[in-house]
């Protein structure tokens, strides 16, 4: 029996840690480049989302927002969704523009990140950009479900470009319409 229990034990720790740390993202993430080459072909939008690695609320945005199906394949479909690391070291070219790693003590900033968000590098921030790189607009911080779905949707669909934001808001439609509830009748 104590033979048989060694083997198990140890199964059943790998496989648990396993489970904690293997993550699958839905999103299908670019980098900036991959983007930034499809965009030439493609002619899809793109969805920047901003990030650092010590940042809790992008985790959470990652492992909610993201992850629900419908939000990541609507991206998938409508977008090259890019995550960007605000602090990644890489240099990148952009526009005719190399854009660097701007090193501030402990912790820096990518060029990059700062020009996609006006200066205002508060993470997470999801950028929207055109099929021609232009920013259509930089959402600061955590998004639930509901309102990145309506985002995403808004300048996904080009409502951005007749429809101004509170009146679509108003109007809006969810991706998913909530089904109804059966509830059975007492009598029956």
């Amino acid at each position: 029996m104590s033979k048989l229990l060694f083997p198990i034990l140890l199964s059943f720790l790998v496989l648990s840690t396993l489970s904690f740390t293997y993550k699958v993202d839905k999103v299908q993430w670019y980098s900036w480049e991959q983007a930034m080459e499809l965009s030439k072909n493609e002619q899809k939008k793109i969805m920047v989302f901003i990030h650092t690695d010590k940042c809790n609320w992008c985790m959470k945005m990652e492992n909610s927002t993201f992850n629900e199906e419908h939000i990541s394949a609507y991206l998938n479909e409508k977008y090259l969704p890019v995550k960007f690391n605000a602090q990644q070291k890489e240099p990148i070219k952009f526009n005719g523009q190399e854009y660097k790693y701007v090193n501030q003590g402990k912790s820096g900033y990518h060029e990059l990140a700062a020009s996609l968000t006006g200066g205002r590098m508060v993470y997470p921030t999801s950028v929207f950009l055109d099929q021609d790189g232009r920013v259509l607009q930089s959402i600061q911080g955590y998004q639930e479900n509901k309102v990145f779905e309506m985002i995403m949707t808004f300048f996904g669909e080009d409502h951005h470009m007749k429809t101004p934001w509170k009146k679509y808001v108003t109007n809006y439609t969810p991706i998913i319409q909530a089904q109804p509830v059966f509830v059975p009748d007492d009598k029956e």
